[in-house]
């Protein structure tokens, strides 16, 4: 071959090379314009794609709005946000962007079937001149026809309070409640449907869990006062917390047979109750009272006793006895494992000794006032007094016992 066919083969060549890449090049410049929404879709849910809206149809009580849509896109398209990680509640507008950089605009829009949206129970009730007001919130269950309240029965069952139903229709209420969407109601058989002739029955669920008692019976009929630790001095009540119902007893007072007044006592209406409350209690140990509501929550408290060997009556109460220095005598209620020596005052800022003259010893007795089985004790004061000084009782058993009352103190004026 000589060396012109050589040249002109070579020249062939590389016509040939060169025309492919620049058909590769114009490829590649060509980039798609499809930026269509080709399907979106919510499992359980009606979705029309009408021009540039997603119309979302939902129930009218629909309250979760975080869909997970199943969606496609046309080829080499891309969508922001992300439709599986929004709120849908309000409108949410996405951005279709084509290959070549085009955009196309959707706005989801939320449409509510018509029915029921919402129901409440309002309460109100007047005690002592004061108003109180709750509300609670019906869970809808479309499937089984079913509006359930979970609130405080007792509130909304006392003798005081009125109850109204507010409610909230998509669409026209074409029965019970007519015409107005507050009524004074009694939940008895109550029906309520809508234009979408949707009935629905309305359940309650207590949610109570509290449990209450205050006055109690031991030994021979003698009588006593539990106390709910609230703004106490814990430290009189050892292995106790706040919210537990403390009483006092004797350290040779017999535990093994109380008996709860049912005057006195509450508990939750369908709760449940882990001891008998209706029989005498062993109380030697205190003992744990869980009172479960019949929502299914949980309340957990102690009951039981602190043994002394002296206590008095507004001990009971959590309260001090509210001795004033112009006062010459006070009278003070008590039961004591050994009869009173001596009491004196203690000046708690300088602990200067008022010394207390011992009067008028009286032994139990049925004074209304006081739990039965209290004595009381008379004390006369001297002079000095110091005004606006804040004292502590003290006292001396025949036995030799001394304890420091920290609830007694002497308020001067």
């Amino acid at each position: 071959m000589n060396k012109l066919s050589s040249f002109f083969i070579v020249f062939a060549f590389l016509l040939i090379g060169c025309s492919e890449k620049e058909s590769i090049q114009e490829e590649e410049v060509i980039l798609s314009t499809e930026k269509e929404l080709l399907k979106f879709e919510i499992p359980g849910y009606t979705v029309v794609v009408d021009n540039n809206e997603i119309l979302i149809t939902v129930p009218a009580s629909q309250s979760e709005f975080e869909f997970k849509p199943d969606y496609e896109l046309s080829a080499k398209a891309t969508i922001t946000p992300q439709p599986n990680l929004v709120d849908y509640k309000n409108p949410v507008e996405f951005t279709i962007e084509a290959e070549d950089g085009s955009t196309k605009k959707y706005i989801s829009k939320i449409v509510y079937a018509k029915g029921l949206k919402s129901v409440k129970i309002k309460m109100s009730r007047e005690i002592n001149g004061y108003t109180q007001t709750k509300e609670s919130e019906g869970i809808i269950n479309l499937d089984e026809k079913q509006i359930t309240f979970f609130l405080e029965r007792s509130f909304f069952d006392h003798t005081y309070t009125t109850n109204f139903l507010e409610l909230d229709f998509e669409g026209t209420v074409v029965s019970i409640p007519s015409e107005v969407d507050k009524i004074d109601i009694n939940f008895d058989n109550l029906i309520l449907s809508g234009e979408a002739n949707d009935e629905f029955k309305i359940s309650i669920i207590n949610t109570e869990n509290r449990f209450y008692t205050s006055l109690y019976t031991y030994g021979n009929n003698l009588q006593g006062k539990f106390n709910k630790l609230g703004n106490c001095n814990l430290d009189l009540y050892p292995g106790f917390k706040e919210g537990d119902y403390v009483s006092f007893m004797l350290e040779t007072d017999d535990l093994s047979n109380i008996t709860l007044d049912p005057s006195t006592m509450f508990v939750p209406v369908n709760s449940t109750v882990n001891i008998p409350v209706d029989v005498p209690l062993n109380l030697t140990e205190p003992k744990v009272i869980s009172v479960t509501s019949e929502s299914g929550e949980t309340n957990t408290i102690k009951i039981g006793f602190t043994k002394r060997k002296i206590y008095f009556n507004n001990e009971f109460f959590c309260q001090t006895d509210g001795l004033r220095a112009d006062d010459t005598g006070k009278s003070l209620y008590f039961r004591s494992v050994s009869p009173i020596q001596k009491m004196w005052l203690k000046d708690v800022d300088s602990d200067e000794i008022v010394e207390c003259e011992i009067t008028n010893p009286v032994f139990p007795n049925n004074n209304d006032s006081v739990p039965s089985g209290f004595s009381s004790i008379g004390l006369i004061f001297g002079d000095q007094l110091v005004s606006r000084a804040t004292y502590q009782l003290n006292v001396q058993l025949e036995d030799g016992y001394e304890t420091a009352v920290d609830v007694f103190f002497l308020q001067t004026k």
